[in-house]
């Protein structure tokens, strides 16, 4: 049973598209990134 609060809060940090390679080398590829203030 989750014993968290009632309503949930937005995520601070949101990450979408990130990539990374190392063997191909393409480091990070379509990143996005929201952090909210607070």
């Amino acid at each position: 049973m989750n014993s968290g609060p009632a309503s949930a809060s937005p995520p601070a940090i949101a990450v979408a598209g990130l990539r990374k390679s190392y063997g191909g080398i393409q480091a990070l590829t379509g990143v996005d990134l929201a952090i909210t203030p607070g």
